[in-house]
C-alpha cells in the first residue's frame, strides 16, 4: 500500500475517468502514480509497506490523511492477480481500495492502523475472491483502529472495549481520484468510508446511497467522505425525522437490498425410519443425490446455520422483500472447506416467475448441488410467522450475547441457527497472514 497526505486546495472532487495516454510498456503502478501526482503535485507522500500490498499516504483538505493501496489491481501487467482479458477489461480485481482519516492535530506521521484495515479488507479479498462494489457494506462490530491491536482470529466476535463508535464500514467512489483506463486494465479507486451503528443499519436495510448522501451533507464527514474516529454525532442526530422517513419508504417501497455476503450453511435433516431419530447430513455431493444425472436435489427437511449479520437481517428481508414479492439471497465466501461458494435464497409465493427459481407449491425446497444453491419456497403463512418470529433478532444490533439463537418452522420444514461469526473472518485468514504479493 503507499498512503499520502493532502492539504488544503487539493483539486475538487471529480469522477470521469482518466485514459491513460501512456505508451505500453507503462504498468499500472505508474498510472496509479501519476493520479496521485495529478491530484497532489507538490507534496512527497509516505509510503507504508503492508505484507500484501503498498499504501501511499496524502494529507487532504479538512485537513486529513489520504490512503491509496497499490496491489488488488495488476501493477506490473504480469497477470499474477487475474489473466489479462484485454483493453477495457479490469486490471486485476478492477479496483484499489483508498481511505481519509481525519488529521489529529498532534499527528505528525500517519496513523498506521488505517494501513493495517486496509490490508485485511485486501487479504479479504484475494482469499475469497470477492470484489468490492461502490455502496457495499461492511460489518465491523469494533471500533476500526483496533485493528491495530490486531484482530481475535477466533470467529466469535469479542467486541473490544473503544472510545470510537465507528465501527462500520460503507464504500464509496473515492471523490477525487480518477479512474483509470491503461493498456493494461481499468482501474477503479473505491473508499473505504468509517460509520456509526445507525448509519450502517439504515444503508443496509433501505440504500446505502440514501446514508451516503446524507453523510455528505454531516459537517464532520463533507463530500470527500472523511472518517473521523471522534465523530459521535450520526446523520440522525441532525435529523431525527430521517428514520421515520425511511421506515416509510421500506414499508412502501421495499428494500434495495437483495443478497448479502455471510458466513452460512445448510445441510438436510433425515429421520431413521426404524428409530424416528434425527441426523444432520454434513455435506451432500452429487453423488449423494438419489439421481445423479439430476444437478436439482429436493428436501423434506433442513437446517441453515447463519452468522450473527445475517441475523440482524431476516427482519429486514421479511419486511423489505419477501412482503413485496421479492427474493431475498445469502452468499457464502467460501471461507471454509465444507461450506464452499454455498447460498440461501429466500423465494416469497408472489415472485414474478422466472428461469432462476426452481421451486414452487408443490416443491418447496430444491438446491443445485452442483453450486450449492438452495432455494426455500415462502407461502404466506411462512412469511407472516417469519415476521413475527424474526422480531427477536432486532435486538441483536444492541446485544451479541444472545446468540446462539434457534427458529423452528414447520412448513416447509425449517430449522434455522444463528452463531457468532463474524463475515471477514475465515479458515483460510486464520492459517495464513499473507495474500499473494503484487509490491
Amino acid at each position: 500500500m503507499f498512503v499520502m497526505s493532502a492539504s488544503a486546495g487539493s483539486a475538487a472532487p471529480m469522477t470521469e475517468t482518466v485514459h491513460s495516454m501512456s505508451s505500453s510498456s507503462e504498468f499500472g503502478i505508474e498510472a496509479i502514480d501519476r493520479a496521485l501526482y495529478n491530484l497532489y503535485p507538490n507534496n512527497n507522500p509516505s509510503s507504508i509497506s503492508s505484507p500484501s500490498t503498498k499504501i501511499c499516504v496524502e494529507l487532504g483538505v479538512s485537513p486529513h490523511w489520504h490512503y491509496v493501496t497499490y496491489g488488488l489491481s495488476d501493477l506490473y501487467g504480469d497477470g499474477r492477480v487475474h489473466d489479462f482479458s484485454g483493453r477495457g477489461h479490469p486490471s486485476g480485481y478492477g479496483f484499489e481500495l483508498t481511505f481519509r482519516l481525519k488529521k489529529d492535530q498532534n499527528d505528525k506521521q500517519p496513523p498506521v492502523w488505517p494501513v493495517m484495515l486496509l490490508n485485511t479488507l485486501g487479504l479479504y479479498v484475494f482469499n475469497t475472491d470477492t470484489e468490492f462494489r461502490e455502496y457495499d457494506h461492511i460489518p465491523w462490530y469494533d471500533s476500526l483502529d483496533k485493528v491495530a491491536q490486531g484482530r481475535s482470529c477466533n470467529v466469535d466476535i469479542i467486541p473490544c472495549p473503544s472510545s470510537s463508535v465507528i465501527n462500520h464500514m460503507i464504500i464509496v467512489e473515492d471523490p477525487q481520484i480518477l479512474n483509470l483506463d491503461t493498456p493494461h486494465g481499468t482501474v477503479q479507486f473505491l473508499q473505504v468510508a468509517g460509520v456509526l451503528k445507525e448509519e450502517f443499519h439504515y444503508a443496509r436495510s433501505w440504500k446505502a446511497s440514501g446514508i451516503v448522501e446524507q453523510l455528505m451533507q454531516h459537517p464532520q464527514v463533507g463530500p470527500l467522505m472523511i472518517t473521523d474516529m471522534r465523530r459521535k454525532v450520526s446523520v440522525f442526530d441532525l435529523n431525527p425525522r430521517l428514520i421515520v422517513d425511511i421506515i416509510s419508504k421500506i414499508e412502501v417501497e421495499g428494500s434495495l437490498l437483495a443478497r448479502v455476503t455471510s458466513h452460512i450453511s445448510w445441510k438436510e435433516i433425515v429421520e431413521d425410519e426404524a428409530t424416528g431419530i434425527s441426523r444432520v447430513v454434513e455435506r451432500l455431493t452429487l453423488n449423494d443425490a438419489a439421481d445423479s444425472s439430476n444437478l436439482y436435489y429436493t428436501f423434506r427437511r433442513v437446517c441453515l446455520e447463519f452468522d450473527a449479520t445475517a441475523g440482524e437481517l431476516l427482519p429486514l428481508m421479511v419486511r423489505g422483500r419477501l412482503k413485496h414479492g421479492l427474493s431475498f439471497m445469502f452468499i457464502s465466501p467460501g471461507c471454509y472447506d465444507y461450506h464452499e461458494n454455498m447460498t440461501i435464497e429466500f423465494v416469497p409465493y408472489n415472485i414474478i416467475k422466472s428461469n432462476e427459481i426452481f421451486v414452487d407449491e408443490t416443491v418447496q425446497m430444491k438446491a443445485n448441488i452442483k453450486t450449492h444453491h438452495l432455494q426455500i419456497f415462502c407461502i404466506k403463512e411462512l412469511i407472516d410467522k417469519m415476521d413475527q418470529k424474526f422480531t427477536e433478532l432486532e435486538k441483536l444490533k444492541e446485544d451479541l450475547k444472545l446468540l446462539p439463537m434457534r427458529f423452528m418452522f414447520k412448513s416447509p420444514s425449517i430449522e434455522i441457527v444463528f452463531g457468532l461469526y463474524h463475515v471477514l473472518l475465515c479458515k483460510k485468514n486464520q492459517t495464513t497472514n499473507e495474500a499473494p504479493q503484487n509490491t
